[in-house]
């Protein structure tokens, strides 16, 4: 958010100039201070740099023109917008000769106030990137990034078990936000950096949304999430303000697909899909084709990442190697090294965290991840030296798995879910399900908790939660009937068990449900 100075002689100006930013710009600018003169605003700078001033040219003490002149000797950095009722051409040829940002004549129309704030606000984060590119470089890459970006990933791919989704999800679901999915897409742009694409970020940020995306390579995904459709309100400026920053400041041109609104997580996908079709559909069928063309090679990549991650859960270094040449040399060569050394990091981060998950040591993960990204051969500039460091980082992560014997823990949890999806409204037990797939007991409780993270229990009660509120949507069975079809039974120990899962009991689910049915 940047911080503005509105000054003005004139009350009625003033308070016009101020209502309309806080109508208009509430979530880009903040007013440090109304002034009625030009002494009032160089005392304000004084205690408080502002990022925008919106200034009448005639004001007592210390007009407009002086005011610019000043701060464009002592603060250059700080945006000035003039505004003054006197078309004299001295006026303006002044204003240029101080670099003011605008100038704008009265009476003016709110379009064109509009148009002159939206292009100082662009100025400014454009601003903001060049700085931060200067101060971090272009190549940071944090954690944050690399974990939103397996988020969408998983989501892309299907993926979003129950331990997933209690991590990364449910506090998003327990809420009952609703939620749409942006996708842009462009042609030749595969990365910028990440302090740019914070910019991006922040335009969506509107009205409280939760924003998680994933902007590495040519296609850039957003899922926005909030309370209410008013929530999106502002979600076609953001697009509008999006694309113009890209062109403006890139010349790229952005194709863009929005979804309808969705609200289960069952329909993460579908509302990608929904997206997409726009850019497929409906974009011109040289985008079309592009498109298709990336998202076959975003394919051919994850799946290299999943075989190099598999060869090393299997400990097998010598494979693991090979595959991890492979994927350099034949898949990743495909593109720009800025690229390649991202994505190698972002494997990296995805080996990491599944050997140290089974390990059971996720704290410990998060910090090796870290401790791997902030190492000199990472952070060089150099592929060659990103490659050996991450060739040295699979032969210890394959030397601390120790005796674990991952595949087959996979493959038997795999099984038993499985099993519970197609007999939990049975009264199954850890008992059945061990003899169902063929192991012990308690081998299969030690299985399920280095493979989920989550005890087989919790496992069972989240499928059956999942379920009741599936029923409870469809409206067609009391409370007290799924209970018994979801296989919990007894219709108290239900509730409790819903609460506890939901934060909610059924009968104030089936009101929000119906609330929310209505609106």
């Amino acid at each position: 958010m940047y911080k503005v100075i509105l000054a003005d002689d004139k009350m009625q100006e003033r308070e016009y100039l101020k209502k309309f930013i806080e109508d208009n710009f509430s979530w880009d600018l903040n007013i440090l201070c109304v002034a009625h003169d030009g002494e009032e605003v160089l005392s304000m700078i004084r205690q408080e740099e502002p990022d925008l001033l919106l200034l009448d040219i005639q004001m007592p003490k210390v007009d407009g023109l002086e005011v610019a002149a000043q701060v464009s000797r002592t603060h250059p950095n700080i945006k000035v917008v003039l505004i003054t009722a006197f078309a004299e051409f001295t006026y303006a040829k002044q204003a240029i000769k101080l670099g003011v940002s605008d100038y704008l004549l009265k009476p003016y129309t709110d379009g064109e106030l509009k148009e002159v704030i939206d292009q100082v606000i662009l100025s400014l984060d454009q601003g903001k990137n060049q700085t931060r590119e200067k101060t971090m470089g272009p190549k940071a890459v944090r954690v944050e990034d690399l974990e939103e970006k397996s988020i969408i990933t998983k989501i892309l791919q299907k993926n979003v078990d129950s331990r997933f989704f209690e991590k990364h999800l449910m506090g998003l679901f327990s809420k009952g936000l609703r939620y749409k999915c942006v996708v842009l897409y462009e042609e030749h742009m595969l990365w910028q950096d990440v302090e740019t694409m914070d910019v991006v970020r922040g335009f969506f940020r509107k009205n409280d949304l939760t924003v998680i995306a994933d902007f590495e390579g040519k296609e850039k995904i957003l899922f926005l999430f909030g309370e209410k459709n008013q929530s999106f309100n502002e979600l076609d400026q953001s697009i509008k303000r999006t694309r113009k920053f890209f062109q403006d400041g890139f010349q790229e041109e952005v194709y863009v697909g929005v979804s309808g609104f969705y609200e289960e997580l069952g329909d993460l996908t579908r509302a990608y899909s929904d997206a997409v079709t726009f850019i497929t559909d409906f974009g011109h069928p040289k985008v079309k084709l592009s498109y298709e063309e990336n998202r076959k090679y975003e394919l051919a990549l994850i799946h290299s990442e999943a075989n190099i991650k598999l060869h090393v859960m299997n400990k097998h270094e010598k494979e693991a190697v090979e595959g991890l040449s492979f994927y350099i040399d034949e898949v990743l060569s495909r593109r720009t090294v800025s690229f390649m050394e991202r994505r190698l990091a972002y494997l990296s981060y995805g080996i990491i965290r599944s050997v140290y998950d089974v390990l059971g040591k996720e704290d410990e993960g998060r910090e090796r991840i870290l401790s791997f990204l902030g190492s000199e051969n990472l952070r060089s500039g150099s592929l060659d030296k990103e490659r050996e460091e991450t060739v040295r980082l699979i032969r210890e992560l394959i030397e601390s798995l120790g005796e674990i014997s991952v595949y087959n823990n996979v493959t038997l949890v795999k099984d038993a879910k499985a099993y519970i999806l197609n007999n939990f409204r049975e009264k199954i037990t850890l008992a059945d399900v061990a003899e169902a797939v063929g192991i012990s007991y308690g081998h299969l409780s030690k299985c399920f908790r280095q493979v989920e993270g989550n005890s087989f229990n919790s496992y069972l009660m989240e499928v059956r939660i999942e379920e009741a509120k599936r029923l409870m949507r469809e409206g067609n069975h009391p409370i007290s009937e799924i209970a018994y079809l979801t296989g919990i039974g007894d219709p108290n120990y239900f509730s409790k068990c819903f609460k506890k899962q939901t934060g909610l009991s059924p009968k104030e689910y089936v009101t929000m449900t119906i609330a929310e049915s209505m609106k």
